[in-house]
């Protein structure tokens, strides 16, 4: 949208109108015509319709913008639009997505910037190729997200597609079939029988006879096609679409099977085998640069859990920074897995990473300031609105920690249920007909029911409740161990 001719009011409390102003001053800078009204509250989040009615013209504005913080339907008003939570994003909602502001959600709800953005980039990409597979573009946009089912064969039918619905939901575009070197090819025909997706699928072997199989089930892309397989299923092979690998870790290897396989007919995608960390990776990152500057416009896949898999260290970092080597080197497709603990969620991440990578080199700038990232644990800049000290200043800094789990009428066994995504509580009473374990997902749906219950008297113990609480909490959506009245983040 175009800022000239547009007339904005900006509405906030005492407490945030400084960084509500120096927004506005932003804003103004850029064209947009900005008033800021500074009604009589503390905190903005107080401000609901009848207060604005009351002290607003509201129909004298194009947009007028509330806090997103308020919980207050403003609808009933002309022209009035919620913003974003936070004062310090005002910048950012008004410049991607005034459009999409809502008068009953709050800005951060309504629009996802970074999807607006690849979109319209898109629009002016001229990519060097596309490949279509089942309906997905290939070549164009963010990279390709390649997620693996390891040991699919070992699976129920159940768990093999809720694996795939898992994946897909975590952004994967194709869902990948790991077959152990163990399975038979009649076994792997098992898996084919009973999948039921319209999600691309392919087959992740070596095994010719298992790559037969997969082909008469209308695989849509077979992962990996080296001089073997092309010798002995070659034939079967043609206008199958195939990442092709070298035989041994050299360019001349690949250059020569890709030529096999056009040969053949197959539709390639070239994969120069990404290494592990202190096993040739720097080597076969130089060898995708080369073989770009070789073949500039030839599709490629690198496999990154290969590094994120093989590291005792946080995926999301790593991902993130794969996913920009990868973007520079112009690679296509992004083979993954979550075949360990601590990779799970490697496939949301990665999706996040690419399209962070395909925005920052669309527009020709660094992976930063681009309204998407990927800090979990750290901030960039600060957005706290610290409270004004009020009478008395007592100093707890030396106060001991509470770690009582004991109370007069029990005492409470704190854990987490993986499977079901749930923190588990069960009270121990003092008396044994009375025993009870309490479930939810988030700390306070647990906290209400043990009070509603009148299961706690001490104060100090309460504290601690809602401590262990939070903690499991936070455990189950960072992937970190939970182990009651031991610190989570112990290096932090």
């Amino acid at each position: 949208m175009m800022s000239e001719n547009i007339d904005i009011l900006l509405v906030t409390g005492n407490k945030a109108y400084d960084v509500v102003k120096e927004q506005s001053n932003q804003l103004s800078k850029l064209g947009y015509n900005l008033d800021v009204k500074k009604l009589q509250t503390d905190v903005a989040a107080f401000i609901e319709p009848k207060m604005m009615s009351e002290s607003v013209e509201t129909g004298a504005y194009d947009y007028v913008i509330v806090p997103g913080r308020t919980e207050a339907d403003f609808s009933g008003l002309s022209n009035v639009f919620k913003g974003p939570k936070n004062a310090f994003d005002i910048c950012e909602a008004i410049e991607d997505g005034l459009d999409e502001l809502s008068p009953r959600k709050a800005a951060d709800k309504v629009i996802d910037i970074s999807e607006i953005t690849i979109e319209e980039l898109k629009e002016k990409e001229e990519p060097s190729f596309t490949l279509n597979l089942s309906g997905l573009e290939i070549g164009k946009g963010p990279a390709t997200i390649i997620a693996e089912i390891n040991n699919a064969a070992t699976l129920e039918t159940e768990d093999i597609h809720e694996n795939i619905r898992y994946f897909l939901d975590q952004g994967a575009d194709i869902i990948d079939l790991g077959f152990s070197n163990s399975t038979s090819p009649e076994e792997v025909e098992e898996v084919f029988k009973v999948l039921d997706t319209d999600a691309p699928l392919s087959i992740d072997t070596l095994d010719p006879e298992k790559i037969r199989v997969a082909v008469d089930y209308d695989i849509d892309l077979v992962l990996s096609a080296n001089k073997e397989v092309m010798d002995r299923v070659g034939e079967e092979l043609g206008n199958e679409v195939c990442v092709v690998i070298p035989d041994d870790e050299t360019i001349g290897s690949l250059l020569e099977n890709l030529s096999t396989a056009e040969k053949l007919g197959i539709k390639t995608i070239a994969d120069p085998i990404l290494s592990p960390p202190n096993s040739g990776l720097v080597d076969s990152i130089q060898r995708c640069h080369e073989l770009n500057k070789l073949k500039p416009g030839l599709p490629t896949m690198m496999g990154v859990g290969n590094v994120t898999e093989l590291i005792d260290a946080d995926s999301l970092g790593i991902n993130a920074l794969m996913a920009n080597i990868v973007s520079e080197l112009s690679v296509d497709l992004l083979l993954t897995t979550e075949a360990s603990l601590k990779t799970k969620g490697s496939v949301r991440e990665l999706n996040k990473s690419c399209k962070m990578a395909y925005i920052s080199k669309m527009k020709e700038t660094y992976p930063k300031d681009l309204n998407i990232d990927l800090l979990n644990l750290k901030t960039k800049k600060r957005k706290e609105f610290p409270p004004e000290k009020l009478g008395e200043v007592i100093d707890g800094l030396h106060e001991k920690e509470v770690t009582s789990s004991k109370s007069p009428k029990g005492c409470f066994e704190i854990g987490v249920d993986r499977e079901k995504k749930e923190i588990i509580a069960v009270f121990h009473s003092k008396n044994s007909e009375k025993h009870l374990t309490i479930k939810g997902r988030k700390a306070d749906q647990i906290i209400k029911k043990i009070t509603k219950r009148e299961l706690i008297e001490d104060l100090n113990h309460s504290a601690y409740l809602g401590q262990e609480l939070k903690k499991a909490e936070i455990a189950l959506k960072t992937g970190k161990n939970y182990i009651q009245d031991e610190k989570l983040l112990e290096s932090l």
